[in-house]
Formats: structure tokens, sequence, C-alpha cells
């Protein structure tokens, strides 16, 4: 069991794995679609604790096997001077594990995905420059598929809804977009995400 503090200082105790098979642990798996993994109440206050911890998650039938490291540990991963198993896929916080998980369960190639998000990503941040803009895959809807987009100055969250031939000129395109920039950074190393662009533009700056 490991300690947390609530905002009004009460402690919480939990039940936190350091191994996660999705395969075999269908709880865990409902828990990070619907974005409620390890979260707990506070019996005092009622407000929501969401720790992250550090956790190994397989999908063997999916072809997954990432390690999990928290949002205090991005600037290690851009660095990379993570602490993390080597040859392991690494992805940053829970919001980017429940992604993941999302596009297995929705059958898509994530790197697919990620080129998808770049170019919404650039959309958003022509509306709003000075914004810290992050973009998430929800869920497939039909013929289309949801993003939300985060971060704008209001607070409010961006829902875009995307023909699935969308991702498919992506994923057809994907040998192509992965031999050349700005992809041919992102799919480079351990940590493969959009979001480690905005960290290489500053250092190049």
């Amino acid at each position: 069991m490991t300690t947390v503090t609530c905002r009004c200082d009460n402690q919480i105790e939990v039940d936190v794995p350091e191994r996660v098979n999705l395969d075999t642990d269908a709880s865990s798996l409902m828990s990070m679609l619907d974005a409620s993994f390890l979260s707990q109440t506070c019996p005092r206050c009622g407000a929501p604790v969401r720790p992250e911890f550090s956790v190994r998650v397989s999908w063997p039938t999916k072809g997954m096997d990432v390690q999990v490291l928290p949002e205090l540990d991005r600037i290690s991963v851009y660095r990379d001077k993570a602490d993390a198993p080597k040859g392991v896929e690494i992805l940053v916080g829970y919001p980017e594990l429940f992604e993941r998980v999302r596009e297995l369960r929705d059958g898509l190639d994530p790197r697919a995905v990620e080129i998808v998000k770049y170019y919404l990503l650039e959309k958003a941040e022509e509306s709003e420059p000075d914004a810290d803009v992050t973009v998430l895959y929800h869920a497939k809807e039909g013929e289309r598929l949801v993003f939300h987009v985060l971060g704008f100055k209001s607070g409010d969250t961006g829902v875009v809804k995307l023909p699935v031939d969308t991702y498919s000129r992506a994923f057809d395109g994907l040998k192509d977009s992965m031999s050349r920039e700005p992809f041919q950074s992102v799919f480079q190393g351990a940590y493969r995400s959009i979001n480690k662009l905005a960290f290489l533009d500053d250092e190049e700056a």
C-alpha cells in the first residue's frame, strides 16, 4: 500500500501494482477505459484523489508493453534520463495510458493516431498560439474518431470528430511519414509522442 495526501491533508492508502496485465485483469482494463484507474474519493472531504505512480502495463494480445511514468518525470523522459526498463516504450502520465488502451481497444495503430493528432494540434495552436494545447484520442463512434483538445485558455475541452478515412490515410502513409520530420523525431527513442515536439523546439531555439 502507498499513502497519498489529499488537498485537505487527509492521508489515503492506495494499492499500487508494479505490473498490470490487461489480458488477465479485466477490472484494471475497465478502469483505464473510463479513466478511473487508481482514483480514490477522499472520505473526509469527498474530493477526487488521482495519484500517478510508475506502473508497467502489458496487454499481450494487443502487442502492448509500456512503462507508465508520472507526469513529474516528463522532462527527464524528454532528456532520455528516465528510470525505465531498456527497450520498453514509455508513456508519461495516466491520460496517455488511457489513450493508448482506447486506441488498441478500437483496433488503431498508435503511430498513425499520433500523426493525425499532430495536424489537429497545429490547427489548435493556430487558433490559440499561446495556449499549452494537448490532443488525446478518446473513442471511435461509428465511422468517426473522437479527439479531445485540452489546454485552451477558456478552460474548455474541444471535441473534434474526424472521419475514419483520415486515420486510414495516415496509416497507409505511415512508412513515408516516419522517414521525415517532424515524425522521425516523434518516433525516435522509447517515448513516441507529439508531446515532445514543443520541448525539442525549445532546445533548438
